[in-house]
C-alpha cells in the first residue's frame, strides 16, 4: 500500500466506486478475466484506482507506471490473450474518461497509460503463444468497425464526395495532427514530429474534434478522411 496522509472520505468513496464499476467490466468483458481470482482482481484494481487518482491529484508517475508493467506481464502469465487484456483496458478508460472528462491532466495520464499497457503487451506476446483468437474480443473488434463503417456512410451520405466540413473549419495545424494520427502516431510522437509541446497537440485534436463535432479523436481523424480535410500517408 502506499503512504497517505489522511485522505478525505469523498475521494475515498470515488476510488471505491470506480474499483467496484471497473470489476464488473472486467468480468463481464471477456471469458479470460472471468478465470481471474475476484479478491485477487479487485485488489488489483483498488491499487490501479488508487495511483492514478494520486498522479491526477499531482503525485508521481512511478507507482503507475510500475503497477501497469507489473500488472499487464502478471495477466499475461496466468494466461489471458493480450488481446483481452487490451479489450478491458479500453473498458476502463472509457470508465476513467467519464470521470474526468474535464480535466486535462487525467487524460494526458491515460494516454501515458494506455502507451504504458501496449508496450506491455507487444513485450509479453512471446510469454504465450495463443492457439486461438478470443471470439469475444474478434466480435468487439468487428462491432467497433462496424460503427465507423456506418459513421462514414453517414458523412458521405449527408455531404457528397468532397464535400462537407469545408477546408478552412480546420487550421493547418489540427489538419497536421489529424494526419499523423491517421498515420498512427501516438500524441507524443505527433509533439515530436510537429516541434511543438504534447499539450499543445492536445489542445489541437480537442479544437479538431469540437469542429467536426466528433466523439473523440478516432471518431475526428474518420470524418476528417471523409470530408477529404485529411489524406492519410500512403503504406509503406
Amino acid at each position: 500500500m502506499l503512504d497517505r496522509q489522511a485522505p478525505e472520505p469523498g475521494r475515498n468513496r470515488r476510488i471505491g466506486a470506480a474499483t467496484s464499476a471497473m470489476a464488473r467490466l472486467a468480468r463481464r468483458r471477456n471469458a479470460g478475466y472471468r478465470r481471474v481470482d475476484p479478491d485477487d482482481l479487485r485488489r488489483s484494481l483498488a491499487t490501479f484506482s488508487t495511483v492514478f487518482f494520486d498522479a491526477v491529484d499531482g503525485g508521481p508517475l512511478e507507482p503507475l507506471d510500475r503497477y501497469l508493467t507489473d500488472t499487464v506481464a502478471r495477466r499475461l502469465r496466468q494466461g489471458l490473450h493480450p488481446l483481452e487484456v487490451f479489450g478491458v483496458w479500453q473498458d476502463l478508460r472509457w470508465l476513467l474518461e467519464l470521470n474526468f472528462a474535464e480535466q486535462p491532466t487525467a487524460i494526458h495520464l491515460l494516454d501515458h497509460a494506455e502507451q504504458m499497457v501496449i508496450t506491455q503487451l507487444r513485450d509479453g506476446v512471446p510469454l504465450r503463444s495463443p492457439d486461438s483468437w478470443p471470439s469475444q474480443e474478434l466480435s468487439a473488434l468487428r462491432r467497433s468497425i462496424e460503427r465507423l463503417n456506418v459513421s462514414l456512410e453517414l458523412v458521405e451520405q449527408q455531404a457528397g464526395p468532397g464535400t462537407g466540413v469545408p477546408p478552412a473549419a480546420l487550421t493547418p495545424r489540427e489538419r497536421e495532427v489529424l494526419t499523423h494520427a491517421a498515420a498512427g502516431l501516438t500524441v507524443e510522437q505527433t509533439a515530436e514530429a510537429m516541434v511543438v509541446s504534447s499539450a499543445t497537440v492536445r489542445t489541437y485534436i480537442t479544437r479538431a474534434v469540437e469542429k467536426l463535432g466528433a466523439a473523440n479523436r478516432v471518431h475526428a481523424v474518420a470524418l476528417a478522411v471523409a470530408c477529404g480535410l485529411v489524406v492519410p500517408p500512403a503504406a509503406s
